[in-house]
């Protein structure tokens, strides 16, 4: 197992939860990551918010540093990837700078409508795994579901 300064948990074999909101898989050489909502802070300016831009900037840098821990062969993005059409520009210009490292796969999920780009998949499968954003109902396949959507909450 890798070791690095974030907390991690084995959670099946060969797979890592990183505390940076990240799913590893070790042998399968994947990285995991759902629900960035890129551009938040953009979508809440447009809308007369005064919100400090915070969010693209961290997240890109948490994505930079999980690639260079792990040197996945394959980002997969599990939707959600922009919070509305506001941040689609900067979102992409960020996936362009993602695949100078590696593979970049892009889940479409509900924030992601408005976003028409043909790089955009419902799915994505290996062996073992099944990835979808997870907010809509799909058929069982045998797989394992990796599924982004469900934010967490209290109640």
């Amino acid at each position: 197992m890798r070791s690095f300064s974030q907390a991690q948990a084995l959670i099946a074999e060969s797979v890592l939860l990183d505390s940076r909101l990240a799913l590893f898989h070790e042998r399968e050489n994947w990285l995991a990551v759902a629900d960035l909502h890129f551009g938040y802070e953009l979508s809440q300016r447009v809308a007369g918010r005064l919100v400090p831009f915070w969010g693209m900037e961290s997240i890109e840098a948490r994505l930079c540093q999980l690639l260079r821990d792990y040197r996945p062969a394959t980002l997969i993005l599990l939707g959600d990837l922009v919070h509305d059409k506001t941040g689609a520009n900067e979102f992409f210009s960020l996936v362009t700078r993602l695949r100078e490292q590696c593979d970049v796969i892009l889940i479409a999920g509900n924030h992601d409508a408005q976003i028409k780009r043909t790089d955009l998949r419902d799915s994505f499968a290996t062996d073992r795994f099944e990835f979808h954003h997870g907010d809509c109902e799909r058929e069982q396949n045998g797989c394992i579901q990796i599924i982004g959507h469900f934010h967490p909450a209290a109640t």
